[in-house]
């Protein structure tokens, strides 16, 4: 349990009452705080992982998101501004781990970022190449279309 303090351990060795429910209240305490001092080690090994992890090794050209949570870039609220922003191309790779990115011009930001605020591109069918389609065909000042379905149809009423 965590107090904010280390708490004094109790003793291990305790006076016999004829009290049940004292002794009941006692092997609770103590089963309580060693199943919470192992979730802690448990927390703690897990920090350790997390801190050790590689970073993420960028090249230049290579197209990468950056991390919007701490961009002012303009949204009407935090909720509504996106997780991420991009996609950027990398220019230069200034560090190990500090990458200059090709920003926008409207952003007056350094263009200078850590490989934890970059998420590589990778295509998938929400994010995929964007092809420019051709002009539509003009046939007699319209656009030619072609009817794929019919998605629903309410019949008018017969008076």
């Amino acid at each position: 349990m965590m107090m904010g303090y280390h708490p004094r351990v109790f003793p291990t060795v305790f006076e016999q009452t004829d009290i049940l429910l004292v002794e009941e209240w006692l092997q609770e305490l103590k089963r309580v705080r060693e199943e919470t001092t192992s979730l802690l080690e448990l927390a703690r090994q897990k920090m350790l992982r997390r801190e050790k992890r590689e970073l993420e090794v960028y090249n230049i050209g290579q197209k990468v998101w950056l991390e919007g949570k701490n961009l002012a870039i303009g949204y009407p609220t935090k909720k509504l501004a996106p997780k991420r922003e991009g996609l950027f191309r990398i220019l230069k790779v200034l560090g190990p781990v500090t990458y200059w990115l090709k920003l926008p011009h409207q952003w007056k930001i350094h263009p200078v970022f850590h490989t934890a605020l970059l998420t590589p591109f990778k295509e998938t069918e929400a994010h995929g190449p964007s092809f420019t389609e051709p002009p539509p065909d003009l046939i007699e000042g319209f656009e030619e279309y072609e009817v794929e379905a019919i998605m629903g149809h309410r019949p008018k009423k017969q008076p």
